[in-house]
């Protein structure tokens, strides 16, 4: 066992160490599969853990015909559409021949206010480019829990 090395539970006859040197982590397993395997399900995925976080995002997306990329990324910026008080915002354009899309990707800073959140995303677009204007809507709505690390 090297020095300083804390020993991962031997699954068969080869044990595993662990090493942290200034912060940095070293993992050494053995090279049977399924003791490896358990290693890493039982050691190094809960010491992992430990040290990352994760969070929740959500996409939220619409179709917009009849205006122009740079008047549809003008009006959403002026309308603060790319804040929000209760989430971190990245806002997505993509231009195609005859239409805008419009993608919010959504990291809420609490995750149980996703609801509210989008509800007020749709109800502000939805403002800001009815009216006059061509505009449909396409509403697309996706989550994914992402490594923060």
């Amino acid at each position: 066992m090297p020095k300083g090395a804390t020993p991962i539970d031997a699954v068969g006859t080869a044990p595993g160490c662990f090493i942290d040197k200034d912060g940095k982590w070293i993992f050494c397993f053995p090279g049977v599969p399924h003791e490896m395997q358990t290693m890493v399900k039982d050691f190094f995925s809960k010491k992992l853990q430990s040290k990352i976080q994760f969070k929740t995002m959500f996409q939220q997306g619409y179709s917009i015909s009849g205006i122009a990329e740079a008047i549809v990324e003008e009006k959403i910026q002026q309308a603060g559409l790319v804040f929000h008080k209760k989430a971190k915002l990245h806002v997505a354009y993509t231009a195609s021949q005859s239409m805008v899309d419009v993608t919010f990707t959504i990291t809420p800073n609490d995750p149980k206010d996703i609801d509210d959140i989008q509800s007020d995303i749709d109800l502000r677009f939805q403002d800001l480019f009815s009216g006059h204007m061509t505009v449909s809507y396409t509403h697309l709505r996706a989550h994914e829990t992402v490594l923060d690390i």
